[in-house]
């Protein structure tokens, strides 16, 4: 579910994941339309309908969305005025609650880059806005450029909707630094914020360390925004992000296009630097650590990506019935049947085993990855083929393949 204002409409537009164990996973569109207000209560009074005319109340299992408060409270969720907490309240059971994992790593750059010595985004603006419809201004940059023998590349224009934007708009200052510097430098009245970014011999270093970072940032991103990223893998890739932030600071990581400015420093310029420098993956870290708990229990059904030829199990099957079964008190025609699993999972485990080496052979051969989405459907195609019932194993399956890891396809709808 997401909002956005057009004009004097707030629309709504809400949209359903599901797994089908005979077609894999589905995302639709259930409902697109304006409300009156923005409130949670209103909000979720709109959800609950929707819900109710299409059947859904019992099959709802999570409920995903940006990481705002008016959709989960905040970082602890410990208020009673969000979306999330009113949707339980109305289905009157536990739900996954799915914060956006992109939002979180958006955010978390956003947050880290504004507390570095130069405010990178408010110079970006001021740049643009000098040079923007001046055309003499713009030849002058040219002519500068030719002197220092650059080629002259236009500038970006960086839109602050989204943060990491930025990452083109910086790497096009860098390309002509000099060019840009030679011509500010030389205006009579530039601007203080532009010229004192000129003058810094720290300037250059830091947009271009934070340019070596958004590249990573980025990158983790649009790893966790394609359609089918599931909650468990999201997780998952925040773990591993956070790992890579943990030893870029034990190792002192400075990007290529920074490190040998950072080299031609003063020894005390280069201490006070690499203290900020420190500062900013402490600070990435520690934001990621705030938001660790936005992907539910989602992470208990990590096993369900099936990275493992062990990965099915007892003790984990067993483990996913239980949190299933435990929200599902008051709709007992739904839960899973533990003795009926077991046996389920016992056929799953052999019919993997017995495949693992020939889908390692087939990876091989057509220099693709099996997808754990593709693996189950295989396995219930083979089930369905022999006349093997699995209703109990499916519901395990269907309930994290139902979590998507973030809202981006819910907010793609504002694109079209």
């Amino acid at each position: 579910m997401d909002a956005s204002n057009r004009k004097d409409l707030k629309l709504v537009p809400i949209v359903v994941r599901y797994f089908n164990p005979n077609s894999g996973m589905h995302v639709k569109m259930l409902d697109f339309k304006s409300v009156a207000g923005e409130t949670s209560e209103i909000l979720t009074n709109h959800l609950c309908s929707v819900l109710l005319q299409n059947d859904l109340n019992n099959k709802v299992v999570g409920f995903c969305g940006d990481n705002c408060n008016t959709n989960f409270g905040g970082v602890k969720r410990a208020g009673q005025k969000n979306i999330f907490h009113r949707l339980k309240n109305s289905l009157g059971r536990e739900i996954n609650g799915i914060g956006c994992g992109a939002h979180i790593v958006h955010n978390c750059v956003q947050t880290v880059v504004d507390s570095l010595p130069i405010y990178i985004e408010a110079l970006l603006v001021k740049i643009d806005k000098y040079l923007h419809i001046y055309t003499v201004r713009v030849t002058k940059v040219k002519e500068f450029c030719e002197y220092a023998e650059l080629q002259y590349r236009k500038l970006i224009q960086y839109g602050n909707t989204r943060f990491l934007s930025m990452m083109p708009t910086l790497e096009r200052i860098l390309q002509i630094f000099e060019g840009l510097k030679a011509f500010f430098l030389d205006q009579e009245m530039c601007p203080s914020t532009i010229k004192n970014l000129f003058i810094d011999s720290t300037g250059e270093l830091y947009l271009s360390f934070v340019h070596g970072q958004l590249a990573l940032f980025n990158k983790a991103i649009l790893g966790m925004e394609k359609d089918n990223t599931t909650a468990f893998e999201v997780a998952e890739a925040h773990k591993a992000f956070k790992r890579n932030l943990t030893e870029r600071k034990a190792s002192n990581f400075i990007p290529m296009g920074a490190k040998n400015i950072y080299r031609n420093l003063d020894e005390q310029i280069r201490n006070s630097v690499k203290e900020e420098f420190d500062g900013f993956y402490e600070r990435c870290i520690a934001y990621l650590d705030l938001w660790e708990n936005s992907f539910g229990n989602a992470e208990q059904f990590s096993w369900v990506n099936l990275t493992k030829t062990n990965a099915v199990d007892w003790v984990n099957a067993e483990t996913s019935a239980e949190i299933i079964n435990s929200s599902l008190l008051d709709v007992p025609d739904m839960k899973i049947n533990n003795d009926q699993l077991f046996d389920e999972v016992v056929l799953a485990k052999k019919y993997l085993q017995s495949n693992w080496e020939q889908w390692k052979q087939e990876e091989t051969a057509r220099d693709v990855i099996i997808s754990s989405e593709e693996k189950w459907l295989r396995l219930f195609g083979h089930f369905k083929e022999n006349h093997v019932a699995a209703p109990n194993l499916i519901k395990i399956v269907e309930n994290p393949f139902c979590l998507p890891g973030t809202s981006a396809p819910v907010e793609r709808i504002f694109s079209f």
